[in-house]
């Protein structure tokens, strides 16, 4: 009977734990700004690449963004910004060594090498020799289109 009692109290102890590393984990991520993965899916080959509002609701609020998997360009981020029925389409490659960057807090980051870049796509830091390359996005109804014929700056 003191083996079973034993063994509880050692698994509390194991749950306690957990959900303090978890906590922990959690707190760390809210206060280093990281976010939830964006939901990505492959684009067909192509010049433009549509994208529907109502299958990507996080496009309807400034800031929501969505991975887009594109055959020549790997992989470009459209963002919902702050002017409405505006979208930004970011490369997510990284322009050090061609790495895929990520949303980090406010920008992106490349795990890699550590570049970091601000919102607009600006390196702020590591050995990213440019800043990321843009695309040019327009709003038609409910659909969201990405030109990738159409490079920006």
């Amino acid at each position: 009977m003191k083996l079973r009692h034993g063994r509880r109290a050692f698994l509390g102890k194991v749950a306690q734990g957990v959900d303090a590393c978890l906590a922990a984990a959690l707190g760390g991520c809210l206060l280093s700004g990281c976010r939830v993965i964006p939901r990505s899916f492959q684009a067909p080959a192509g010049d433009t690449v549509k994208i529907t509002l109502k299958n990507y609701p996080e496009l309807n609020r400034p800031g929501g963004i969505v991975k887009v998997l594109v055959p020549v360009f790997r992989v470009i981020y459209v963002r919902r910004n702050g002017r409405k029925d505006s979208f930004d389409g970011i490369s997510g490659v990284c322009t050090h060594q061609g790495g895929i960057v990520s949303p980090s807090g406010s920008g992106f980051r490349c795990p890699l090498h550590g570049s970091t870049y601000d919102g607009e796509g600006q390196n702020t830091g590591g050995p990213a020799p440019r800043p990321l390359k843009f695309f040019r996005v327009t709003a038609e109804g409910d659909d969201v289109i990405l030109h990738l014929k159409e490079k920006i700056g």
